[in-house]
């Protein structure tokens, strides 16, 4: 023991011994520590640099974000003007409602084929109607960007024509796969910064910096006034795609080692290195000083008032001397001469107190008169100065007393401080509760202002503070008394009227407690999802809960707390705001279940009901059955204007669409009939009941019900088809009686005459040629019944034997048939058929229907015509395949016998030959087939068969 404490008294007296090396070795140690400690501060303040910068330019980046993508919205409402014609509807109304949603958005453009000939607002905005922006190269290249994106593309900045500058975001419309041209928007390019929080930022070591490569130089342009050299600059940077623009925030210090916020530390560190090795090097080396301090100490006290003066002269502070007894100012440092607008001549010698506010003199003299202190640093007032430019400015006096060199006269070192803005501040502060308080009381809302900042210490003591929102939830819900204590922390400080009303209480102590038994009762969800949220360290939010009262009743509360500025961290002051919405979730409750009972209404009626914009044609409401009907979801019902006339079958949209029109201006209740096309392409049927409501603000709704006669439609269809076949059949009947009873009462009527003249005849010769006469007459009636029996047979041949048949080799083989009295009558053969035709038909009727037709143009062609032809032409349409039989024979007078061409013998020429039944039967023979005949004929010009073979 006595070794090891001879040892230490050596070391120490060693140390002591050596107060140079001591100190040395000290500074050593503390320069190492210091080092290690600037950094570990080094590295912080790169991590704080670059995480401030972050989040700088991300808010600024959101900022632009939003507003192009607000901008990229109001594109899309601006195309949707654009009919599939390719004009404008409603365009600037459109326009109005977009900029009046969307103010940050000046200028709203349509551009077809790159032409503006559509602005809003028009006003200030004339000299751009008509500009082809596609002839500006450099606009025209960011024009082209839009359309090979084919979505919304933000040009500039550039200059406007009307002048300024502004970026603008072109949207490339297309109608039909066709590009129309460009629906814009222009936001000027200062507006945009202002909004963006760009030309706003507050931060003093930042500032933004905004680029873009031009399109026509390929170099990058820089759109803001700061300093585009970021070489040696410490920045971030990011895109922004919908424009190609950069966005940068860049340091102004410019120093890669934060040397700025590393001073003080160095400062600091250096002081210590400096002062702890100096401070021992001087306590051990005192015991040889002190005869040193006690000589230098004369010196010093004779140099004490240089360096007053010096100090006087040069400080920051406002100085002035006075004199003690009557305030005469003595001497005034500069900075009191720039605090007054003086100068040193004249002040000196004027008294203090006629620079004080008449009202403050009073008390600026008590305070001088207790200040018998040298340097009473408790003693201190706030006066009014005169400032010889401003008036009368806020000052703070720190008056000092000091003795004079006989220690028998005093003066006054006056400290003074402008202090106006800090009293400024203080007044609006006052006024600022007092509007507050005025507010709070005078409310027509029911608010509570409370303190939660005992809440926010319970929580954090319970360690609720870092945990989930279920956690907690579930915690405060399985401890009620916990919960209780916690609510019972709550301290109300102030509630106004309507709080009282509300609840019935006479003052905030009976509400407290009716309160507060409330919740013994029963604590409410809306106050436990109150202090979840404070556990979750939000600053405000809204709930609703039951309150059951000691009374039995219960009431159901919206609630909405807000934290007071400046107390976020302590939670020591929020305001929340209650309302009594029993009713109002009463009357909800009966509305929800009246619509939906009116809901099960509609979709159980088989039929689309449905509500419309009378104007815009935009549905607001279709029942569920119009998806069962027609395929199409409510969605798409409702998200396009132009979905009821695009559905409507393209023969019945011109006519429904018109009649739809008409009786909405006249405002006429209507129904109509029409085919709309389903989403599996199938046609369907509607029968559109409508009626027409004009509302007070001129609104008209329409509202109405779509019902499905696609059945009813073919049923009437299939009946009208039944009608036409028994109109035909009897009219072919009533034909054919009349042919019947005319021809062959005829030949009867013949008969029975030769017959009584036989009897009567006593002339053996004249008996003989009336018997010759009779076999004539019954040779023509066998005939006339062979001709009937044959129409007869055509109209029950009901299922025909049908083939596949070359139409050119029956035209060929007719052709062959009569050949020599086409030669005999040099008859030319024109036309063509080709050779691969085929018809579905029966082989007798197709080669009988061609010789009825082509004999007859050999037999009418004219006698004295060296250029007779038959023509052939053959062609197809949708529903048929048409042979043409064309001749310039002597033609027919269709005027004349228009009705009776295909009558049963109906003959049109003086051809003794004629016997008026080959048409006829062809006819028949064509329409048995499903086909039709048409002739078309001028007398002494030629005639046109057209047979119709039905595909």
């Amino acid at each position: 023991m006595s070794i090891t404490n001879t040892s230490r008294s050596q070391v120490i007296s060693k140390f002591i011994a050596s107060p140079k090396a001591t100190a040395f070795w000290i500074g050593i140690l503390l320069l190492i520590v210091s080092g290690f400690l600037i950094n570990l501060r080094h590295e912080y303040s790169k991590q704080q640099h670059a995480l401030e910068m972050s989040s700088l330019l991300n808010a600024a980046h959101k900022n632009l974000e939003q507003i192009l993508k607000a901008s990229y919205n109001s594109n899309l409402a601006v195309g949707m003007t654009i009919n599939d014609k390719g004009i404008a509807e409603d365009f600037d109304k459109v326009a109005a409602d977009i900029i009046r949603l969307n103010p940050i958005i000046d200028i709203i453009e349509l551009l077809p084929n790159g032409v503006i000939k559509y602005v809003y607002p028009l006003k200030t905005n004339e000299s751009v109607v008509d500009y082809n922006i596609l002839e500006n190269p450099e606009i025209a290249a960011e024009a082209q960007k839009a359309i090979e994106r084919k979505s919304v593309y933000f040009a500039g900045p550039f200059e406007l024509k009307q002048g300024g500058q502004a970026i603008a975001g072109r949207y490339p419309i297309y109608i039909k796969d066709k590009f129309w041209g460009f629906s814009a928007v222009l936001i000027r390019f200062d507006n945009l910064m202002n909004a963006a929080g760009i030309y706003s930022l507050k931060n003093p070591n930042y500032y933004y910096q905004f680029s873009k490569i031009s399109p026509i130089t390929n170099k990058k342009e820089f759109f803001l006034s700061q300093s585009t050299d970021l070489d040696g600059k410490i920045y971030q940077e990011i895109l922004i795609p919908d424009g190609e623009w950069t966005l940068y925030i860049v340091d102004k210090v410019s120093d890669p080692y934060y040397l700025s916020d590393l001073l003080p530390y160095l400062i600091i560190c250096f002081l210590i290195v400096l002062i702890i090795p100096y401070f021992i090097y001087s306590i051990l080396k005192r015991p040889q000083e002190l005869a040193l301090i006690n000589s230098l100490q004369e010196k010093k006290m004779q140099s004490s008032d240089a360096k007053f003066q010096v100090i006087f002269n040069k400080t920051s502070i406002a100085i002035a001397q006075i004199n003690y007894e009557n305030q005469l100012l003595l001497e005034v440092n500069p900075q009191f001469c720039k605090l007054i607008s003086g100068t040193v001549e004249k002040l000196t010698g004027k008294s203090f107190l006629e620079l004080v506010h008449p009202e403050d003199v009073e008390l600026f003299s008590k305070t001088v008169t207790i200040t018998n202190s040298i340097f009473n640093k408790s003693t201190s007032v706030i006066v009014r100065l005169k400032n010889y430019n401003e008036g009368y400015i806020w000052t703070q006096i720190v008056p000092s007393a000091m003795l004079d060199e006989n220690k028998s006269k005093k003066t006054l070192i006056l400290a003074i401080e402008n202090i106006s803005e800090r009293k400024i501040a203080e007044e609006k502060l006052i006024q600022s509760e007092l509007q507050y308080k005025s507010l709070f009381h005078e409310s027509p809302i029911p608010l509570w202002e409370e303190d939660g900042s005992l809440v926010k210490e319970s929580f954090i003591q319970l360690g609720l503070m870092d945990k989930s929102r279920d956690y907690v939830q579930n915690f405060l819900v399985s401890n009620q008394s916990i919960l209780f204590e916690i609510i019972s922390k709550i301290k109300v400080i102030s509630v106004n009227q309507e709080c009282l009303n509300l609840y019935n209480a006479k003052d905030k102590n009976e509400l407290v407690a009716y309160f507060m038994s409330s919740m013994k009762l029963s604590p409410t969800d809306s106050i436990i999802e109150m202090l979840v949220d404070i556990s979750q360290g939000h600053k405000k939010g809204k709930t609703q809960g039951k309150v059951f009262f000691p009374d039995g009743t219960q009431r159901v509360y919206a609630m909405t707390w807000n934290i007071v500025a400046g107390y976020e961290e302590s939670f020591a002051r929020f305001i929340i705001s209650t309302e009594d919405i029993t009713n109002q979730i009463s009357a909800q409750k009966l509305i929800i279940d009246s619509e939906q009972k009116l809901q099960s209404l509609i979709n159980s009626i088989d039929g689309i009901v449905w509500e419309s914009d009378g104007k815009t044609n935009k549905f607001s409401f279709v029942s569920a059955q119009a998806e069962a009907i027609l395929g199409y979801t409510t969605d798409e019902w409702l998200n396009n204007e132009n979905f009821w006339e695009e559905k409507i079958h393209e023969d019945d949209r011109e006519m429904t669409v018109a009649f739809r029109n008409e009786n909405i201006k006249r405002f006429n209740h209507f129904n109509s009939e029409y085919r709309v096309i389903a989403k599996n392409n199938s046609v369907v049927w509607l029968r559109n009941i409508v009626n027409v409501e004009r509302l007070e603000n001129n609104t008209i709704i329409l509202k109405g019900i779509m019902i499905d006669i696609t059945q009813i439609k073919e049923n009437e269809k299939d009946l009208n088809k039944s009608l036409e076949m028994v109109t035909e059949q009897n009219k072919r009947l009533l034909n054919f009686s009349y042919i019947v009873s005319h021809n062959l009462r005829s030949h009867t009527s013949n008969i029975q005459s030769l017959a009584i003249l036989i009897k009567e005849s006593e002339d053996e010769e004249e008996k003989r040629k009336l018997i010759q006469l009779i076999d004539t007459v019954s040779n023509d009636l066998n005939e006339t019944i062979i001709n009937l029996n044959e129409v007869i047979n055509i109209r029950k041949n009901v299922n025909l034997n049908v083939q596949n048949l070359k139409l050119v080799q029956f035209v060929l083989k007719t052709l062959d048939v009569i050949s020599e009295e086409i030669r005999t009558k040099n008859i030319k053969i024109l036309g063509k058929i080709p050779p691969d035709t085929l018809i579905t038909y029966n082989r007798a009727y197709l080669q009988s229907i061609l010789i009825n037709i082509i004999s007859n143009s050999v037999r009418y062609c004219k006698r004295n015509d060296n250029d007779r032809f038959i023509k052939f032409n053959y062609y197809e349409d949708a529903e048929f395949s048409v042979l043409e039989i064309e001749d310039n024979g002597i033609g027919i007078n269709m005027n004349r016998y228009k009705d009776k061409v295909f009558g049963l013998y109906k003959t049109f020429s003086n051809n003794k030959d004629a016997k008026g039944i080959g048409l006829f039967i062809t006819k028949n023979q064509v329409e048995a087939m499903g086909g039709k005949i048409e002739i078309q004929s001028e007398l002494n010009k030629g005639t046109i068969v057209r047979i119709y073979f039905k595909n």
